[in-house]
């Protein structure tokens, strides 16, 4: 990570194009390894066909929010190589570092015992929850589609409002269930990964050629890095 910056900074062609993920897949390794250091155990050292298995569903799960933004037309990217191959092959590499930089990353802060001592009330019944989750995640989904330009924050929230309910339902590891215990820890913990990697996911980007260029209405003016503040 450290090493691809001051190679970037040295001016090296080839880092200014690939920087973002010589940046990116170091930094998932120091986190991991971090982890394991903090916890002795970490999810490529313990659990590595998890670990691989993210990278493709990564990949996946990116590549939807891609066919939203073909609607909305929030960012768009530049020097991209030319040849069709290359070109999907570091888009698969980058796309592949989202789930697994974000899970680690709140690894990394579970292991430092963030929120640790959050509480809330209980939450008693979270099966009368389900349609209204349900109905929340079909409006995030259908707004944005239809007018793009005033509400297109709200693809970002769609899975959360429409998987949960069934995460739930079908007993699998879930907010609303945490929720039951009194408290959403792992909400808090996934949202402050979700800013750090954001911050460093545009940090890189401002740096590197071959980049994405947001075209937000509105707010475009004003940014973070490359990012507009929302």
């Amino acid at each position: 990570m450290v090493i691809a910056q001051v190679l970037l900074l040295s001016g090296i062609e080839v880092v200014r194009y690939w920087f973002f993920p010589l940046a990116w897949w170091p930094y998932i390794l120091i986190v991991d390894g971090l982890v394991y250091h903090r916890k002795g155990s970490s999810l490529l050292k313990h659990h590595p066909r998890e670990f691989f298995l993210l990278l493709p569903w990564s990949v996946c799960f990116w590549l939807i929010f891609e066919l939203f933004n073909v609607v909305l037309n929030n960012w768009h990217y530049v020097m991209v190589p030319e040849n069709i191959l290359q070109r999907w092959a570091g888009y698969a590499v980058c796309y592949a570092t989202v789930l697994p930089g974000l899970f680690e990353t709140m690894e990394l802060l579970d292991a430092y015992g963030l929120f640790k001592k959050s509480r809330l009330r209980p939450l008693s019944d979270s099966t009368r929850w389900y349609v209204p989750f349900a109905i929340t995640g079909l409006v995030f989904l259908l707004l944005p589609l239809v007018w793009p330009q005033y509400f297109f924050p709200l693809v970002w929230g769609i899975f959360v409002f429409l998987l949960e309910p069934l995460n739930h339902r079908l007993g699998l590891r879930s907010l609303m269930r945490e929720w039951q215990q009194g408290t959403l820890r792992t909400f808090y913990l996934l949202l402050t990964a979700g800013a750090i990697c954001g911050l460093w996911w545009e940090f890189w980007n401002y740096w590197t050629l071959t980049k994405w260029v947001y075209t937000v209405p509105h707010v475009g003016w004003l940014k973070i890095f490359e990012m507009p503040i929302l």
